[in-house]
């Protein structure tokens, strides 16, 4: 495993992207919690998302952010309207990252948070 790694959200992206993967979906870190047991990162930390805005409508939670803003959220399996957030995207937040080497599995997340 390797270490929590920190970054704003071009530069989680590119972290992403050097490993063959891409920044996990909202869905993916929530329903699927992709990346839950595969990082060195506290699941209950936020980590960036590929997307500024995500419905989940199993659970009637929504959020929408602004421009500038991504959306960030944590894995932990425990369904919550504090799930997700907004952050600027030039803010510090932890990496994590979904299909690498091109499988397009959800569950096959990085071992990278």
């Amino acid at each position: 495993w390797l270490d929590c790694d920190q970054a704003d959200a071009d530069g989680a992206a590119a972290i992403c992207a050097s490993e063959g993967g891409a920044l996990c979906s909202p869905y993916e870190m929530l329903a699927d919690e992709a990346t839950r047991s595969t990082s060195e990162c506290d699941m209950f930390d936020y980590a960036w998302t590929d997307d500024d805005s995500f419905t989940w409508s199993s659970e009637s939670l929504s959020w929408s952010c602004g421009a500038g803003e991504r959306l960030a959220c944590v894995s932990n399996g425990h369904p919550a309207s504090t799930d997700c957030a907004c952050y600027d995207e030039s803010t510090q937040l932890d990496v994590r990252c979904c299909n690498c080497d091109g499988n397009d599995d959800a569950m096959a997340a990085c071992l990278r948070c």
